[in-house]
């Protein structure tokens, strides 16, 4: 007996696919474990340089909802240790005259 595949599964099973392939490739790698040394002396430990990554956040909402978001971003800046930074920036609509 042979199913057919309809286009909704196909679709539903390559937003699942795409979506497991970007949790992958936002993973941190495991740094490598430094080599000891060959006389049998430990390294000397040295703090190593924390790269901040920065991200902008963008929004064109306005009043409670934008107080929303900047809470959120606020509340990821001050728990977040892994060397993300979001900035947040309002986007002001105009209208058009």
């Amino acid at each position: 007996m042979e199913q057919k595949l309809s286009r909704r599964q196909f679709l539903q099973g390559t937003g699942i696919a795409a979506g497991a392939l970007l949790m992958a490739a936002c993973t941190v790698p495991a740094a490598p474990a430094p080599a000891a040394p060959a006389g049998g002396a430990a390294p000397a430990a040295q703090p190593a340089a924390k790269e901040v990554k920065i991200l902008e956040a963008w929004s064109r909402m306005t009043d409670v909802a934008q107080q929303s978001i900047k809470g959120i971003i606020d509340n990821y800046n001050a728990k977040n240790t892994k060397g993300v930074k979001v900035e947040f920036d309002l986007r002001v609509h105009r209208a058009l005259a």
